[in-house]
């Protein structure tokens, strides 16, 4: 089982008046699969270490603590586009985080997601950038999204 996790509370992809505050494709996703636990946190300071906006993990029931490993990291970016594609790329690598998407919404005519795969060291190896038109497919869990049904 995986636990969708979406953690900012200040981008548009989040629904607030529902109880599953991920994009609506992915909620759907992850609640007929029976895979979501969320909570929502405030966005994080510049010096605090990286608060994703949404991560996959697997779901284990009889934990009593918050998970310390990730599948998948999402961030949705816009002004953070910088941060997220340096800093906190770096910080998911060396952290050994097996798949890490950047959606850039800082276009409102072009929405693209890049998906970072094979980390080593402070750094990816493999890198695609994914548009409207083609589908992101998670490695480690059941997310099958076209690009085009994401939120503009």
């Amino acid at each position: 089982m995986f636990s969708v996790r979406p953690t900012s509370a200040s981008s548009r992809w989040n629904n607030i008046s529902s109880a599953c505050t991920v994009p609506t494709r992915l909620c759907a996703l992850a609640i007929a699969s029976r895979f979501i636990s969320s909570t929502i946190s405030e966005p994080e300071p510049m010096s605090a270490m990286p608060e994703p906006d949404f991560t996959i993990t697997r779901h284990d029931p009889a934990a009593r603590q918050h998970p310390t490993t990730a599948l998948l990291v999402i961030e949705v970016s816009n002004s953070s586009l910088r941060r997220d594609r340096k800093i906190k790329r770096e910080i998911y690598a060396e952290a050994k985080v097996p798949e890490y998407w950047i959606v850039d919404v800082s276009k409102d005519d072009d929405l693209t997601v890049e998906v970072y795969t094979k980390p080593e060291g402070s750094t990816y190896t493999q890198v695609e950038v994914l548009r409207d038109g083609d589908v992101l497919r998670a490695l480690h869990a059941p997310i099958v999204i076209p690009v085009a049904d994401l939120p503009r």
